[in-house]
């Protein structure tokens, strides 16, 4: 591969642009995601990052299940230049306090499923 597509978020970018109609995320659930719907959702996450402060080399950590908005966050914060950091969903409030210590986000992304988990910091 070339060196526009030696990353996530260059891969999906490249396939959005080039067939982008064409299915790459087929979920257990019986949904889909075409390149270029992943590019494109990805392209608003890495828009809202970047409004809320977050930049090139920052960390921003996830606390997601297994689905698209997974996926999305990986190519968003390679569009933005962030380092994203997962976290386990299963992770206790103790645990995903000592991971977001650890690794010292600016940010976290957290579904609402798993909201009651994550230490007050300051939420917006």
């Amino acid at each position: 591969m070339s060196a526009t597509v030696d990353t996530v978020h260059g891969v999906v970018g490249h396939w959005a642009r080039r067939r982008g109609e064409t299915l790459h995320l087929v979920l257990a659930n019986g949904a889909f995601a075409t390149y270029a719907d992943t590019f494109a959702r990805a392209g608003r996450l890495a828009q809202s990052l970047t409004a809320a402060g977050v930049g090139h080399g920052d960390r921003v950590a996830c606390l997601l299940g297994n689905g698209r908005e997974l996926h999305e966050f990986y190519v968003a914060c390679g569009l933005v230049g962030a380092i994203g950091v997962p976290i386990n969903a299963q992770s206790t409030g103790r645990e995903i306090g000592g991971f977001a210590g650890d690794c010292a986000p600016v940010a976290m992304l957290a579904d609402a499923a798993y909201i009651d988990r994550v230490p007050d910091a300051g939420r917006t």
